[in-house]
């Protein structure tokens, strides 16, 4: 498993319409960057575990990401709370 195509918190970034446009090109990545309203080398993110400026700008306000941070996890569902709410 790429460790970069699973997100911290479970979803599965190969799904993610940012990280699927800029793999993919073409038009796709041209729409996301006009519905977004940003250049086209901005739609960019390499997943959870990359560095910060790397991220999607709307992955960088994740709060689960800084719980886990806080928490020293890299997953969701290594934290004891996490079995409370599922």
């Amino acid at each position: 498993m790429n460790k970069n195509l699973l997100s911290r918190c479970g979803i599965y970034c190969g799904a993610c319409y940012v990280y699927r446009a800029e793999r993919d090109c073409g038009e796709f990545i041209r729409e996301i960057a006009k519905w977004q309203k940003v250049e086209l080398d901005q739609v960019k993110c390499n997943g959870c575990f990359a560095p910060e400026e790397e991220k999607w700008p709307n992955c960088r306000k994740c709060w689960p990401w800084k719980c886990l941070e806080e928490k020293g996890l890299d997953f969701c569902y290594k934290c004891d709370s996490f079995w409370d709410y599922s």
